[in-house]
């Protein structure tokens, strides 16, 4: 019910979406420590016509209203990437680079233990070269709670 929906200790999901205009997937951990305030991990793999890559970040995400069936929350992290170039003429090299994002979304509490879950996130990937890149991502999900 929905008093569990306020009162969960972790969430599990999967989502799938938009980064930086290739296909994303996701999966992430989350552990509310207090009604307000959990702990994210997450895992993201993308798709694109020139690069694939990988990612890994933690953040911390404050839910405003836990106790609303459509509640927002705000997100701040970050981690690390992997981007994989595709290339056939020149050879390569695969890059490590760290990654800050921040965030914003809603979950909206579905039936029992189901939530949805949309997202937007702003991510700076600090790169060794002369500049640094910034990539919008958008997500929807599915996340299963106890």
């Amino acid at each position: 019910d929905l008093e569990g929906f306020t009162r969960r200790d972790w969430a599990f999901g999967f989502m799938v979406g938009d980064y930086d205009s290739t296909d994303a997937i996701s999966g992430y951990l989350g552990w509310h420590f207090t009604r307000n305030l959990s702990a994210e991990l997450e895992l993201t793999e993308n798709f694109g016509d020139y690069s694939d890559g990988r990612m890994a970040t933690v953040s911390l995400v404050h839910q405003m209203f836990p106790h609303w069936r459509y509640s927002p929350f705000l997100t701040i992290g970050g981690g690390v990437r992997q981007t994989n170039p595709r290339s056939t003429l020149v050879s390569t090299q695969d890059r490590t680079d760290s990654t800050a994002d921040v965030g914003a979304g809603v979950r909206i509490h579905l039936t029992k233990r189901l939530l949805l879950r949309l997202q937007y996130k702003y991510y700076v990937v600090m790169t060794d070269r002369d500049d640094d890149e910034e990539v919008n991502e958008w997500k929807i999900g599915i996340s299963a709670f106890f």
